[in-house]
């Protein structure tokens, strides 16, 4: 097989292997088909040293059958491009959704932390201030302050050693 040809053909193969679909080959395979057996027609002219039934092979059928197995590929790259743009657009889609669900989760998380970090700090700060009232209230001389500030942290800690002091 000449160089161009054997290049054709084995490019041909790799379209075909990377169809998605075998039937997306039909129109190419049966153009092919058709080309090969006009040039099938031509090359029994050319050995028969019929110049004048090749030369009108060359300018008519045989021209028209690469013709159409050009067109054939022409329409099959034209469509696999429309399959793309319209894949890409999936994408796109998917992947705006995507990071609209991921701020909004995001959003959602920094406002359950803000809620917790607020109820954390206003529970200290109750706390700190019961102490302090009763720290307070020991300065000036109130030994009969209830201290009702509980817990094994700093603050219950330090709360308990007052009340040490008061007893």
């Amino acid at each position: 097989e000449e160089g161009d040809l054997k290049v054709f053909k084995a490019r041909l193969e790799a379209l075909r292997v990377a169809a998605d679909e075998p039937s997306s080959m039909t129109a190419i395979d049966a153009a092919v088909k058709h080309f090969q057996d006009e040039d099938a027609k031509l090359f029994a002219s050319v050995k028969s040293g019929d110049r004048t039934a090749t030369a009108a092979l060359v300018s008519g059928t045989v021209d028209e059958a690469a013709d159409g197995v050009t067109s054939a590929i022409g329409a099959y790259i034209e469509r696999a491009n429309r399959e793309r743009a319209a894949a890409d657009k999936r994408f796109a889609g998917a992947k705006a959704q995507a990071t609209r669900d991921t701020l909004i989760i995001g959003a959602l998380a920094l406002l359950v932390a803000l809620a917790l970090a607020f109820a954390l700090a206003r529970h200290l700060t109750r706390r700190l201030r019961a102490l302090s009232r009763a720290a307070e209230a020991l300065a000036e001389g109130d030994v009969d302050h209830e201290l009702a500030v509980e817990g094994r942290d700093e603050v219950g800690r330090t709360a308990a050693a007052l009340a040490s002091m008061v007893d």
